[in-house]
């Protein structure tokens, strides 16, 4: 079942990083650096129900470590370049937010409702980040 699991969690990597990839490090770079640390993970769907219009995307808690990382996506049609996400688990903490995709460290307050504030520039990109809590 975890074999079955892992495969069908590459593939929808594979298939949501392929159509937003354009001049970021290539899938596979991705896939094989991040792979095994999201597999180790709890998964949660965050931000609004994708429509093509949306902030969308997962966030992986590893308990183990009190980390995790978040995979956003600003679909096509959204004309929001920022927008508030309710993050699990979270509420009232501090985290260091490291882009993945440009190596850039931010702290980033997660609110008493649990919500962040995530900014993506352009339609159809992404981000992919790891946080880590901070004591």
């Amino acid at each position: 079942m975890k074999t079955i699991l892992r495969w069908w969690l590459s593939l929808v990597l594979c298939t949501v990083f392929c159509g937003y990839l354009k001049a970021s490090p290539s899938i596979e770079t991705i896939n094989a650096r991040y792979r095994n640390a999201l597999f180790d993970s709890y998964v949660f769907p965050i931000g609004d129900r994708p429509s093509n219009a949306s902030f969308t995307g997962f966030q992986f808690v590893n308990n183990n470590n009190h980390s995790g990382h978040l995979l956003l996506f600003r679909e096509l049609y959204s004309g929001e370049v920022e927008k508030e996400i309710r993050l699990a688990f979270l509420k009232n903490k501090t985290l260091k937010l490291i882009n993945l995709r440009n190596q850039t460290e931010t702290i980033l307050h997660v609110n008493a409702d649990g919500f962040a504030k995530f900014n993506i520039e352009n339609p159809a990109d992404f981000g992919f980040y790891r946080y880590e809590i901070k004591k």
